[in-house]
Parts: structure tokens; sequence; C-alpha cells
């Protein structure tokens, strides 16, 4: 039912042109590792002289909306509006990668997992192992972070077409010709960080709800309802089944992780490293 296309036919009302960079170099995997190595030091820098430092994901999420069919993006950016790799971002954070978690909150209908069951709300989108007709890994993660048996690869959280150097994508296209006027699916999606352990811990670092409704002539139509909520803005069931799978909800509407600070050397070389590198690649 929740069709996930991946970008197969963006129209001109895409959001963004989503940076692709065919050019693999020794000198490119060299300055990547250079900027997860300085923000690296940036971090460890900041955590010992104690000065908090506030990162605003939400400020960083783009949406799209057309027919049945949402994007999110996630496209972050240092204090002087450059990109920041992902990847490096994520390491600084202390994450092992990003992902998004994303839950159907109200259902009509209803829907099986992949063992026949019918999900009791609210559920998990997909629900672990997946529904019938998708297979998908034992992890709440929206995109698989393993490469299991029978899942799609182009549902693993590292394909090309979910995330790339600067941008994480969430995409859904959800149908359900059950539903009458006036009837919704409701979601509450996550982006998230995805902590480094061997039973993964994640923290809630944004979140966004939205809708699927059925139009007069049976068309789905979604809609983007709310961004940027707090956690204290969800039903209690919800955050009781973050909590089950493994959510670490931060009393914090920002998440500490990572700043830049003219007068802390470290994050001065950081920014001329930055600088060069941007400048090195706009020339690949």
């Amino acid at each position: 039912m929740y069709t996930k296309l991946l970008f197969n036919s963006l129209t001109a009302v895409s959001l963004m042109a989503l940076p692709v960079s065919n050019i693999a170099t020794a000198s490119t995997t060299e300055r990547n590792q250079n900027k997860k190595n300085c923000a690296a030091e940036v971090l460890k820098s900041q955590n010992k002289v104690n000065k908090p430092h506030y990162y605003n994901f939400s400020q960083h999420l783009k949406f799209q909306v057309v027919g049945s069919r949402i994007v999110a993006q996630f496209t972050p950016q240092d204090q002087q509006n450059q990109p920041l790799d992902i990847d490096a971002l994520a390491e600084a954070a202390g994450y092992k990668s990003f992902n998004w978690v994303s839950y159907v909150e109200q259902d009509p209908y209803g829907i099986a997992d992949h063992q026949g069951q019918l999900l009791s709300l609210p559920y998990n989108d997909p629900p672990l192992g997946g529904y019938q007709y998708a297979k998908a890994d034992n992890h709440p993660f929206y995109w698989d972070i393993e490469k299991c048996q029978n899942c799609h690869s182009r549902y693993y959280h590292k394909h090309p077409r979910v995330q790339q150097k600067f941008v994480l994508t969430f995409e859904d296209s959800p149908s359900d010709y059950r539903l009458k006027p006036g009837e919704t699916i409701n979601f509450v999606t996550h982006l998230v960080g995805i902590k480094q352990s061997d039973s993964p811990q994640w923290d809630v670092l944004s979140t966004f709800t939205w809708q699927l409704t059925n139009t007069a002539t049976g068309h789905g139509q979604v809609s983007l309802t709310a961004v940027n909520l707090h956690v204290s803005e969800l039903s209690p069931s919800v955050v009781s089944l973050i909590k089950k799978d493994g959510g670490v909800i931060s009393t914090e509407t920002l998440a500490r992780i990572l700043g830049w600070d003219k007068d802390n050397p470290h994050t001065l070389q950081c920014q001329l490293q930055n600088h060069q590198s941007q400048h090195l690649d706009t020339h690949l």
C-alpha cells in the first residue's frame, strides 16, 4: 500500500536538483576524509571547552508534495550556508548514520505485515520485516540498514537515490482505494540520528506529520499537516512506540551537535579546509 517511489519521474516542480558526481579520485577521497577528521576535531574541541552549540535540523528540511507523493530532503548547511557532508556530519555528531522513522497513527482499514497479521495502531511504516508485498529488515527505520534477504536494494539507506553526499531523502507514495470522503491515513515521520550501538538507539532530530486522503474521483492526495513538531506535541501512543523502538527523546527542541566558533583555532582551520574543498569540488 505504501509504495516507496524513488525519483523515477521527477518533474519541473522538483524542489531541487540533487547533486550527482560520478568522479571518484584519490584527491576527492582525501578531501572527504579531511572533512570528517576536521568535523570530529571541532566537536571534540567544543565539548572540551563545554560551549553548547545547537543545530536546527528542521531548518534544513525541504518538502515537496505532488498528488499522492511526498518528498522530504535533509540538506544540512553550515553557518556560511555551505553544504555539509551527510556522513561527516553524522560522524561528528556521534551517529552511525542518519535515517527516517515513520509511523502510521490513523488508518481506518488497516494493513497486514509480512506474516499476514493485521497491524495495530500506531504501527511502523514499514513494519519490522516489511509488508507482504515489500520485505524490510528487522529495524524500525524507513530505509533498511541491513541488506536483508528479499529486500529491495533501492530501499537500502546507502542507495544513491536515498542518500547522496549532501542530501538525505525520504519519499513515500501511499494509496488506499478504500478511503471514503473525510477519511484519512495519518503519518508521523522523524528525521533521526542512529547512535553507534550494536542494538541501534536513535535520537529524534525533527518531526513532521502528513496525511493521505482520496479525492472525489478516487485519486490519492497527500498533504503536509505540521512541521518542526516537538515530541511533547505527539500522542502518548506514538511516544510509547518511539521509546519501544529505541528512540531517545531529548528535552531540547534543537539537537546539540556541532558549532563553528571564530575564536577556536580548530574551527578556523576547518572553515579554511571546507572552503578549499568546496572550491575544488566545483571544478571536478
